[in-house]
């Protein structure tokens, strides 16, 4: 069965949608949501919840044989067999709370189903459709915005694309509330022990400056109730200036969107993105370059992707080492990041004391193998 909204369901089923919101509302059967709290998701103190273990191998569920004789078939009218099945496929989820700190709004997500298992793991397109149907399952799985509803080409416009790993974490903590393993390798390369972490959700969030992402995470989540006031919050469009000393050159530097990444894949050569990564990465937050003329009076525009990314190719070592200095300072501007800390080799006591994690490759791992039981 696959998990279709509210509208789509009573719009498959030829029922007005106002008859059944006089009868029944969506909201009412979520009946449990993990809330944001600050302290746990800003966390890098060393207590951390956290259990060493051996991978035990789960059981594979099966479906129940059921006798049918035993059991009570009704008649029922097509608003109320629509109640049974919002109530089955939404009833009792749970909703986690995340808040995306560059893009300026707070939402809520749901946990993946059966048929966004086969959207993330199964698919034969281009990279640019690839990442575009993965940005339309992320875009599927929140229940809420803080500032108002936003339609799936607004969001793409409207979220940058370091909070993605938020969305990601969003849909973790959704899907598997009870599953927050990591397998760690001891640093120490005459151990190399590898062993199974279980570690709570929370412990893994990271953040360069801790009291100012509590007051804009606690600001956000209070006041970004509106489109504009999540402008107000956004980094998008709010675009510096720096200038490369050896050519002159003015960069003119943005915190770039969902839309902005997609752009780039659908308009780069993927051979060219195989070979240049770095310099593709750069170019995403490169809105444009000034170059100035030769009596230097003047400033000519450049910004085509293609030109753009020559541009950094052929840039001084020295120029080169600013740019992407300048790209890591904004990056790294109200951005949350995760990893794994104080860990301590049950082997040989190596003690790692900070390791990053991508929670996109965390879900995905978890992803597969909970499809292939």
């Amino acid at each position: 069965m696959e998990d279709k909204s509210y509208e789509e369901l009573t719009e498959k089923l030829g029922i007005e949608k106002q008859a059944v919101d006089k009868e029944f509302n969506l909201d009412d059967i979520v009946e449990k949501e993990v809330e944001f709290d600050l302290d746990e998701h800003i966390n890098e103190t060393l207590e951390q919840k956290m259990e060493a273990e051996q991978p035990v191998e789960k059981p594979k569920k099966k479906a129940k044989k059921i006798d049918i004789s035993k059991i009570t078939i009704k008649d029922s009218n097509p608003i109320e067999r629509e109640k049974d099945l919002i109530n089955v496929l939404y009833g009792g989820k749970t909703v986690f709370q995340i808040v995306a700190a560059q893009s300026g709004y707070m939402a809520k997500m749901r946990s993946l189903v059966n048929k966004d298992y086969v959207s993330l793991l199964f698919s034969t397109e281009t990279r640019y459709e690839y990442r575009r149907s993965v940005y339309k399952v992320i875009y599927d799985k929140i229940a809420m915005f803080s500032c108002g509803n936003m339609t799936f080409e607004e969001w793409l416009r409207n979220t940058t694309v370091e909070d993605l790993e938020t969305f990601y974490f969003g849909i973790y903590c959704s899907t598997f509330p009870n599953e927050g393993s990591f397998t760690f390798t001891c640093p120490n390369p005459e151990c190399r022990h590898q062993e199974t972490i279980k570690i709570n959700h929370n412990s893994l969030i990271k953040t360069t400056d801790k009291a100012k992402m509590k007051k804009l995470i606690n600001d956000v989540s209070k006041n970004a109730t509106s489109i504009e006031a999540m402008k107000k919050y956004s980094l998008i469009g709010k675009n510096e200036h720096y200038q490369l000393e050896d050519s002159g050159i003015i960069a003119e530097l943005r915190t770039p969107s969902l839309q902005d990444s997609l752009d780039i894949l659908r308009t780069v050569p993927e051979s060219v993105i195989d070979r240049d990564q770095n310099a593709v990465t750069n170019m995403l937050y490169v809105k444009k370059f000034l170059i100035p003329t030769p009596d230097g009076a003047a400033y000519t525009e450049q910004v085509e992707p293609q030109e753009i990314l020559r541009i950094i190719d052929n840039l001084t070592i020295d120029d080169a080492n600013m740019l992407e200095d300048a790209i890591a300072d904004r990056v790294d501007e109200n951005r949350i990041t995760y990893s794994i800390k104080n860990i301590k080799c049950q082997k040989c006591q190596k003690e790692a004391t900070d390791i990053p994690v991508t929670i996109e490759d965390i879900l995905f791992t978890l992803i597969f193998e909970k499809a292939n039981q």
